[in-house]
């Protein structure tokens, strides 16, 4: 199992994107200090992009292959009366948001810019029903481009990509992350063995922050 999360995590940082965590039900690494992370959470709207900060050591492979501090991605929905996210863990899940934000002291809230006048009712509908089509999917740890098993920034792209006609970020080939570090090669040798697939196409967490087309908001 431990194998297996270090694996997870690393794809996370390579466009696969997990963060530490392997389930719903696991609150991750806590607030640092026990305190409410979001002080307003009435000024979220549907569509917000969520980003979290892992602070396991497996991550490390992360933040050295993106050059990046973030390592997991979802997207906020209003839904029976609380606020969730929808994400690609194991398995893809909804988690209210609370529960979400108390995994890591680093996590912050990001918006299309010029939102409102795309994120209407019909489109944020549409895209709950193609999200909540995914729920339960495995993890994609193989990090392939289709649709019957997922990672994080795998679904919110796609949501927006389709939905919207947006990217909110740019992909990029296995290829092109630094795969220098140590800590890399180490695993992505043994999640690969002799065969890595260089030319794959990911999109990863940091790549997402990074758009221009989205902004920050203060929660």
């Amino acid at each position: 199992m431990k194998m297996k999360l270090t694996l997870l995590c690393f794809l996370v940082g390579l466009g696969l994107l997990l963060s530490s965590h392997s389930g719903c039900q696991s609150k991750g690494m806590p607030n640092a200090q026990n305190l409410p992370i979001v002080s307003n959470i009435d000024a979220l709207k549907e569509g917000d992009i969520v980003f979290q900060q892992s602070q396991s050591s497996q991550c490390k492979a992360i933040r050295a292959a993106t050059g990046s501090p973030w390592t997991h991605v979802g997207i906020v929905f209003y839904r029976n009366n609380q606020w969730v996210v929808l994400e690609a863990i194991e398995p893809v899940c909804i988690t209210p948001f609370e529960e979400w934000t108390n995994r890591s002291a680093r996590n912050t809230v990001k918006r299309l810019r010029e939102g409102d006048k795309v994120l209407t009712k019909e489109a944020i509908s549409d895209m709950w029903a193609l999200g909540s089509s995914w729920l339960n999917r495995h993890y994609d740890i193989g990090f392939a481009w289709s649709d019957e098993e997922m990672y994080c920034s795998e679904l919110v792209y796609k949501l927006y990509e389709r939905e919207l006609g947006l990217a909110i970020g740019e992909r990029k080939q296995l290829k092109e992350y630094d795969l220098s570090s140590p800590i890399v090669k180490k695993i992505m040798k043994q999640r690969y063995g002799g065969s890595i697939p260089y030319d794959e196409w990911m999109i990863s967490p940091g790549a997402m922050f990074d758009s221009p087309v989205l902004m920050e908001i203060p929660i």
